[in-house]
């Protein structure tokens, strides 16, 4: 089983590669991605944050041509439209020292370093081969896939994430190091982005549950709320407001929010069913990840499990639910990454849970068109297709010039002016009846020892003894 999951890892490992050094190749990087590179260079060489020669003359390898879209004609500055961390420590050294290839292939290791931590977590579920199963089949799908060398600031908060996660089970009490780690992690979490301030709460609140890990409080709530407060130091420092990336009167942004409460509503069938945005249009094994939650409803541990982990990811995605999820231009579920953990941990009990001969291979015919999706469109078509900004499902429509149209199957929530209910709701009931013929198939969770020695459906965060 060793064995299996290394050529796992080595699989993946070489397709994150590739994807980096293909990116670089083809100067494929789309929408604010240009920003982080012209945040540290600016910095970094102008002692500033006004991106505006940035703009207009970028270096041919991050864009083709100037941005003169993000440039006001009348000369004034282009200030940056996002923490500066993300730029300046992590994009521009790396940048001056090997350029744009080695930021991306320092990305792309991120993400593999995030699974790895995430294999570590689920491992303790479920024993080595179902975990190793489960991120094989998440780094080679959407959306981890799609984002395998993606420069946006959720790689490395999926990386802050699932590093929490990893470290949790050995908060015993007088571990003071590994409890600053993770409070350390937890702060930083808000300087990559503000939005992640919810985050960073959230994951505290949730590992505070556990009476075994209270006595870190101090670190475990007290760094986190230093961070917060740090950014928003920062932020009027360089912007004269709290906060950094947002800007407008009270009226407006109380008008969003009116504007937001369909789109509200609409975002949790979006994560799985939206047709240019949901995953499993894209990614059919994450099918799998629900008959997981499904399972892990019908164990006492696996109902605590499931809710300590709405305590950690609830408030954040309650909150940008009535944002704009899901949307910009970048591939599917970008704004989910720092979440993804939350889902891998589903997945992995459900295939864990995969007996007899027709649930895995349902399981197998769920898999297969989600790893061709997810490896072969970026490497082998056309990363354009990746890309959906304007609501044009461009995947699926390519598939269907040779098939049925497949674009007439999903609903549209994340674009137009009205999503589908109908189309939402034919859709939803068809999924949920796949996990339900997988969670039928499947055997009850229960404790006993498996066949590797790991214990089954314990809780994975659970302190150590």
């Amino acid at each position: 089983m060793q064995w299996a999951v290394l050529a796992i890892f080595a699989v993946l490992a070489i397709f994150y590669a590739a994807s980096a050094v293909h990116r670089y190749e083809t100067s494929h990087l789309y929408g604010d991605e240009p920003d982080y590179y012209f945040i540290g260079e600016s910095l970094w060489n102008d002692g500033d944050l006004d991106l505006r020669n940035e703009y207009l003359s970028p270096h041919p390898s991050v864009f083709p041509g100037p941005l003169v879209f993000k440039v006001g004609p009348e000369g004034t500055p282009a200030p940056a439209n996002y923490m500066p961390t993300t730029g300046a420590l992590i994009i521009g050294p790396l940048d001056a020292v090997g350029g744009p290839l080695l930021v991306e292939l320092v990305f792309a290791a991120m993400n593999v370093l995030s699974l790895w931590l995430l294999y570590l977590v689920v491992r303790r579920m479920t024993g080595r081969l179902p975990a190793g199963m489960t991120v094989g089949l998440v780094g080679l799908s959407v959306p981890l896939a799609w984002h395998a060398a993606s420069v946006w600031t959720e790689i490395p908060a999926l990386l802050c994430v699932s590093a929490v996660l990893a470290i949790a089970p050995h908060l015993r009490r007088g571990a003071w190091i590994a409890a600053t780690g993770i409070g350390l992690l937890l702060g930083f979490l808000p300087f990559l982005h503000q939005k992640y301030a919810v985050l960073a709460l959230g994951l505290a609140a949730a590992l505070l549950i556990a009476s075994a890990r209270r006595w870190a409080w101090p670190v475990l709530a007290g760094l986190p709320v230093v961070g917060i407060a740090g950014t928003m130091v920062m932020s009027y420092a360089l912007r004269g407001r709290i906060n950094f990336t947002q800007a407008g009167e009270t009226a407006a942004v109380g008008a969003a929010f009116n504007e937001s409460i369909d789109r509200f509503v609409g975002q949790p069938f979006a994560w799985f069913l939206d047709l240019t945005r949901g995953y499993v249009p894209l990614a059919p094994i994450w099918i799998v990840a629900i008959a997981g939650i499904i399972v892990l409803l019908r164990s006492g541990t696996g109902r605590r499990l499931l809710g300590t982990l709405l305590v950690a990811v609830g408030p954040f995605l309650v909150i940008y639910w009535f944002g704009p999820f899901l949307a910009g231009d970048a591939p599917p579920g970008r704004e989910t990454l720092p979440v993804l953990p939350v889902l891998v941990i589903a997945m992995a009990a459900g295939i864990a849970a995969l007996r007899g001969v027709v649930a895995p291979l349902v399981a197998t015919l769920l898999a297969i068109p989600s790893v061709i999706i997810g490896v072969w469109t970026p490497i082998g078509i056309n990363q354009d297709l990746m890309y959906n900004n304007v609501g044009e499902p461009k995947l699926l429509a390519h598939i269907s010039r040779y098939r049925f149209d497949l674009t007439d199957l999903w609903p549209r929530i994340t674009t137009g002016p009205y999503w589908s209910y109908s189309r939402t709701i034919v859709m939803a009931t068809l999924v949920l009846a796949i996990a339900a013929v997988l969670v039928l198939l499947s055997e009850r969770p229960s404790l006993r020892r498996g066949d590797d020695g790991a214990m089954r459906y314990p809780d994975p965060l659970a302190v150590e003894g």
